[in-house]
């Protein structure tokens, strides 16, 4: 009996603990995008003859002017399964995109936006919506291009 009533003592003081002061916490009050990253995915032959889905990161060099980033794509070097032919493949009709958001926020296509992670047309900007922790919100515009 003196065994359960430490156990419930000590979950008594867990649970009240774990409550105290977390209503006094500030909201996150970030709807910002950090950095836009792009990869190339395609299928490549594996050694056993499988066919398998590879991808490739490009590199992107990002410029950030109020709510909206510019991201120059360069194709990285031929190596490995990423061969010239498929280098020469890459364009913004099919690519994938990603990011990186402030803290505790969420981030949501519109006005047709692509979902990111997922390959799309990135010939056109598109907006994404970023909403803070604190419900306040930012619109980014996302302009892609590949340098020659």
């Amino acid at each position: 009996m003196k065994k359960y009533l430490y156990i419930l003592g000590i979950l008594l003081i867990t649970s009240s603990c774990i409550k105290w002061g977390l209503e006094n916490l500030p909201l996150a009050s970030g709807s910002d995008i950090t950095h836009f990253y792009f990869e190339y995915r395609f299928s490549s032959t594996n050694a056993n003859g499988y066919s398998q889905l590879e991808f490739v990161t490009l590199t992107t060099d990002n410029t950030i002017t109020g709510n909206n980033i510019t991201s120059v794509i360069t194709i990285p070097n031929p190596s490995g399964v990423f061969t010239a032919q498929e280098a020469a493949k890459v364009n913004l009709t099919d690519i994938v995109g990603s990011c990186d958001i402030s803290d505790a926020a969420t981030i949501k296509p519109i006005n047709g936006a692509p979902e990111l992670g997922v390959v799309a047309d990135w010939s056109q900007p598109h907006s994404y919506l970023v909403t803070a922790a604190d419900g306040t919100s930012k619109t980014w515009t996302i302009t892609a291009s590949i340098t020659p």
